[in-house]
């Protein structure tokens, strides 16, 4: 018989954190588009391409490190990045993440 495992979050947690991850997601997506963009010119900014995959790696990690039951951060996150991807998509992609 399989034994049952007593969960440490509620479903309103578990709700928030997939959210936050999908924050994420879109966040690097926007992030991947804009490094496309730039590769695409004829010379590209290094500076910037160095700067929007330190973001993403910074994003990739803070996502890993998230944990369901960790409110505040969880908050933080659909709270930032939400309101971020919001005004990029409000500009309906003219506005640079950076």
């Amino acid at each position: 018989m399989t034994e049952l495992t007593t969960l440490t979050y509620t479903q309103e947690q578990s709700i928030a954190y997939e959210a936050a991850c999908e924050c994420v997601n879109h966040a690097i997506a926007i992030l991947m588009n804009h490094i496309y963009q730039e590769e695409s010119t004829s010379k590209p900014n290094i500076s910037l391409l160095t700067s929007l995959n330190n973001e993403i790696d910074t994003l990739w990690k803070r996502r890993k490190e998230l944990k369901v039951n960790d409110d505040a951060e969880v908050q933080a996150i659909r709270n930032i990045l939400g309101e971020q991807i919001r005004t990029y998509r409000q500009s309906n992609g003219k506005k640079r993440w950076f």
